[in-house]
């Protein structure tokens, strides 16, 4: 008789938090909860800090200096410098969440430092758009408008020759290309809609539409570009 009845307690627990269980999900911010414990499970996994205290308080101490003189840089406007030491505080200590929000302020103010507008015409060829990319330094461009690509060319039994850096590139697309003043580093890449690159070299930036010979063409786009860079 005592089995049975502690077999019948047994099951109405075992019910009770079943049902306590379900109340919970149930429950408003139960899931908002849940998915914070799943964004927790991705947030990545930092190597643990030294356990030598001696060692420990070195990297404190290091830390606590590249910051400070990080500060500094960021006072007199070396931004580039600034960026480096906070770089070398996350390689130390890459959860140091204060370093990488500092990081991310100077990456944002770079995307927006400078903006300029051009108008670029599809019956030109290249065409300087008065900006010089800087090395290291982003830059993104949005093109704005639409333009008519006219396929007309007389040609004789050979036809006509695309290069062969070209070959992939939609006819009528926008292409740009840098002069850095090194004619090997002339190379043509797709824009398009919007593009947004950092600057393996210094030089001038040139736009135009993709296409053999543009003189029969029409229309042009507007040019907005946001970043940092140096206008001419």
């Amino acid at each position: 008789m005592c089995r049975y009845i502690y077999t019948i307690l047994f099951f109405i627990c075992v019910i009770g938090v079943l049902a306590v269980g379900t109340a919970n999900a149930q429950r408003p911010g139960a899931q908002s909860r849940n998915q914070n414990k799943n964004k927790k499970d991705k947030e990545p996994e930092y190597p643990p800090l030294p356990t030598d205290k001696r060692l420990l308080a070195l990297h404190q101490k290091f830390v606590n200096d590249a910051e400070k003189l990080a500060g500094e840089y960021e006072k007199g406007r070396d931004l580039d410098r600034a960026k480096s030491v906070y770089e070398e505080i996350l390689k130390l200590v890459p959860q140091y969440e204060s370093a990488r929000a500092k990081l991310e302020a100077i990456k944002s103010k770079e995307a927006s430092a400078e903006r300029a507008l051009f108008t670029v015409k599809a019956n030109l060829g290249w065409q300087d758009t008065g900006i010089k990319v800087i090395e290291g330094k982003p830059i993104a461009i949005r093109a704005a408008g639409t333009w008519t690509y006219t396929l007309e060319a007389d040609l004789n039994a050979e036809g006509m020759s695309i290069p062969e850096e070209l070959k992939d590139f939609n006819l009528g697309c926008l292409i740009g290309a840098v002069d850095t003043g090194n004619r090997e580093d002339f190379k043509p890449f797709v824009i398009g809609a919007e593009k947004s690159f950092v600057a393996e070299k210094p030089g001038k930036l040139y736009v135009r539409m993709y296409d053999i010979e543009p003189k029969d063409n029409d229309g042009f786009l507007k040019l907005e570009f946001m970043g940092s860079f140096d206008k001419r």
